[in-house]
């Protein structure tokens, strides 16, 4: 008799831990954003995005095109890649149809409606993303990374649809985003960059008590053979 523990304990495990970790970092940020966004703008006045913002609208390439082997340009068809910030490395793809440039604010349009990264690369995006662009310069991207985590709940009751959630291109150019001028846009940027900070701290503190007890939690799938 030998104890064997099976090879989709580990499998499920780090999946699992993936999206511990996604899923807090998603409901940290807008926790800690929400507040000082609110007491930033909670009074001003409220534009269309579209007058300070360009929106590149989803187009999927065709998918004999996409592979994993650097060919062609980097392509994004949904939120899988995002994370804090910036969105991660995906796939390619050789026939590239909508391309957003380094610095877009990249939106999910599909569930989970809202969610937002920046690109930090030119990239192709497919039928779950927009690109949002600033009509000022750059740097207010980051501004709507930050803008748009704190109104994650209103942009997500916007979906629709009988299986998967999502927003139209209308409803997207009809977003309301407070019309602040870029010293107030900055100052919410600074205060988004200390929280970040902070929160990090937190989260590797609970990620080392997550090692430290893994193996007590694994052992759980032992069984006898």
């Amino acid at each position: 008799m030998k104890w064997a523990r099976p090879l989709f304990a580990h499998a499920n495990t780090r999946h699992a831990v993936r999206l511990l970790k996604r899923s807090t970092f998603v409901r940290t940020s807008i926790f800690l954003i929400r507040r000082p966004f609110i007491e930033m703008f909670g009074c001003s006045k409220q534009s269309k995005v579209e007058k300070w913002q360009q929106l590149l609208w989803r187009q999927s390439p065709s998918s004999d095109s996409y592979n994993t082997d650097g060919d062609g340009v980097e392509f994004h068809q949904g939120s899988g890649e995002f994370t804090e910030k910036y969105v991660a490395q995906g796939m390619y793809c050789t026939k590239s149809t909508r391309m957003a440039k380094a610095g877009d604010a990249l939106m999910s349009v599909r569930d989970p409606v809202g969610t937002v990264n920046i690109t930090k690369n030119d990239c192709c995006i497919g039928r779950g993303l927009a690109a949002i662009r600033s009509n000022r310069t750059p740097e207010v991207n980051e501004f709507q990374l930050y803008a748009f985590k704190a109104k994650a709940d209103e942009f997500n009751a916007m979906g629709h649809g009988s299986t998967i959630l999502s927003i139209n291109i209308n409803e997207l150019h009809d977003l309301m985003m407070p019309d602040a001028t870029i010293d107030q846009q900055m100052r919410l940027v600074e205060v988004a960059r200390q929280s970040n900070k902070s929160k990090s701290k937190f989260l590797n503190a609970r990620s080392e008590l997550y090692e430290s007890n893994k193996s007590i939690r694994i052992h759980k799938f032992d069984v006898i053979i």
